[in-house]
């Protein structure tokens, strides 16, 4: 996991907190370090001692969710968090499709035939797809330190 944080909280007091962070909506909930690099919002879910948290940033950012785990541990509690999840890829994977698919009707549709359309599509989505790939490996540890940031706050 990229996320791994102890504390003394109990696993429900952790939770309890962690979930009341996710539905609260204004902006002053996030930590003073992470509004002045641009995150103006942050919301998500929890589910049993599973949860999910979303930020936002004044960039209009397509960030990455943050899905975690949070455990009994001799201390107290810890969580278990990471930020690649199955949301993101299928996320990524209707984007490409969906965008590969009208940028290759719109290459064809003078003369539409099977075979050019989904050539194009196919090199268009491995194009796109390989580029975004690319963003969120390169973003990905940005996005763990504010998660972490968030975490350790709420853990404290």
């Amino acid at each position: 996991m990229a996320i791994d944080i102890e504390s003394r909280l109990s696993p429900e007091e952790l939770m309890n907190r962690i979930g009341a962070f996710a539905k609260e909506w204004r902006e002053s909930k996030i930590p003073s370090e992470l509004r002045h690099k641009g995150v103006v919002w942050c919301d998500g879910s929890t589910h049993g001692r599973s949860f999910v948290l979303r930020l936002g940033t004044s960039r209009g950012d397509w960030g990455l969710d943050c899905t975690g785990t949070v455990l009994s541990s001799e201390v107290g509690s810890r969580v278990l968090a990471t930020t690649i999840t199955t949301r993101e890829i299928l996320k990524l994977a209707s984007a490409v499709l969906l965008g590969s698919a009208l940028l290759a009707l719109l290459a064809t549709v003078r003369s539409f035939a099977w075979s050019p359309f989904l050539t194009m599509a196919l090199q268009v989505a491995s194009v796109w797809g390989g580029l975004m790939l690319i963003r969120f490996a390169l973003s990905r540890r940005r996005h763990e330190r504010d998660y972490t940031t968030i975490l350790e706050h709420l853990a404290s």
